[in-house]
């Protein structure tokens, strides 16, 4: 699992909201020495292929997206605090407090500003405060500020990944760079494992805005089928247990009308048959995940689903599980493998 850990705490230091993934160049680094092809689209997702060397192959597209939640600067005040709307996807009740980092002509680190509980007058403690009625302290004044930062820079959370106790790791931005070093991984292993596929890995661009990098792959690249790996709400001490997964339990595998039946059942029985830990997350309508974009490519495209559970979502401190990461590993490669292979373990 070391390896996991290293891929995703490093992805994890870099900063790549939704709009902005060029700017997470460690993955292009961490994947080409195993890919037979790299290449960036113009929607701005990255690509990397490993090809079957079976005549006649089918291609698989394997999905993780590698855009974070953020926010936008939109002006600069005479104190220099940083006035910002959000960019997809946080909480605003999270924000005071917060530690962040504003992607300037240099990066800064900054932070929501909050009054202290003593200067709170009794009126005002239970507010729920608006994003465009906070601000962002980054210790310049307003002339420095203007010159370092500009309307338009985006803003994302900043915290440090550590270790926790049974395997388990707390950081931002695991929604979905957990899934990323999931693929990492499954690329790097595919150099010694014979893949049944041409495989597409597809970093994707702007899941958390509204997923037009997922479909834009999935139309130029035309697979056959398609695994979107992302993440699903672990069960928390604020999550009721139906509305969760849990962690260290293996990946939640998706049942929605959205994915394709035979290729679920087909997941479903890999993990069986491999002694591989997984569960099950039914969903009524839509997954809320890249799999809606890429099922409506061009004629359309077979998708399946696998989540790895994720406590706290969209905020600087999400836990995850290294051995969910290994299991859903395990589980994409076994069923990608050349049926002639060797098991994977």
């Amino acid at each position: 699992m070391e390896n996991l850990k290293n891929y995703l705490f490093e992805l994890c230091s870099e900063y790549a909201p939704s709009g902005r993934e060029e700017l997470l160049t460690c993955l292009e680094r961490l994947v080409r020495p195993s890919a037979d092809k790299l290449y960036r689209d113009r929607a701005g997702n990255l690509v990397a292929v490993k090809y079957s060397k079976i005549p006649g192959a089918e291609k698989i597209m394997l999905d993780a997206h590698a855009d974070e939640v953020g926010l936008v600067v939109t002006g600069i005040d005479d104190n220099g605090f940083i006035h910002f709307a959000n960019h997809c996807g946080i909480d605003d009740k999270i924000l005071p407090s917060s530690y962040v980092t504003v992607l300037a002509s240099r990066n800064l680190t900054g932070v929501v500003a909050t009054l202290p509980p003593h200067l709170l007058k009794d009126a005002d403690s239970d507010k729920k405060i608006k994003a465009k009625d906070m601000v962002i302290d980054i210790g310049f004044d307003a002339k420095t500020a203007r010159e370092l930062v500009k309307v338009g820079d985006f803003i994302t959370l900043r915290s440090t990944c550590t270790d926790l106790q049974n395997g388990l790791v707390l950081g931002k931005s695991f929604d979905n760079r957990a899934s990323c070093a999931v693929l990492v991984r499954v690329l790097s292993m595919l150099c010694s494992v014979r893949p049944r596929y041409d495989v597409y890995i597809v970093f994707s661009a702007a899941e958390e805005f509204n997923g037009y990098g997922a479909h834009t792959a999935a139309y130029n690249i035309e697979p056959h089928s398609a695994i979107v790996v992302d993440t699903t709400f672990g069960i928390s001490p604020y999550t009721d247990s139906y509305k969760g997964k849990e962690l260290s339990k293996g990946c939640a595998v998706g049942i929605s009308p959205l994915l394709d039946t035979h290729m679920t059942e087909s997941i479903i029985g890999t993990a069986r048959a491999h002694s591989i830990p997984y569960q099950i997350e039914v969903m009524s309508g839509r997954t809320g995940t890249n799999a809606d974009n890429i099922v409506s490519a061009r004629d359309g495209v077979p998708c399946t689903l696998l989540s790895l559970p994720l406590r706290y979502m969209h905020s600087a401190g999400e836990i995850v599980s290294l051995h969910d990461m290994k299991n859903a590993v395990r589980l994409i490669l076994s069923y990608i493998e050349y049926r002639g292979g060797n098991r994977i373990e």
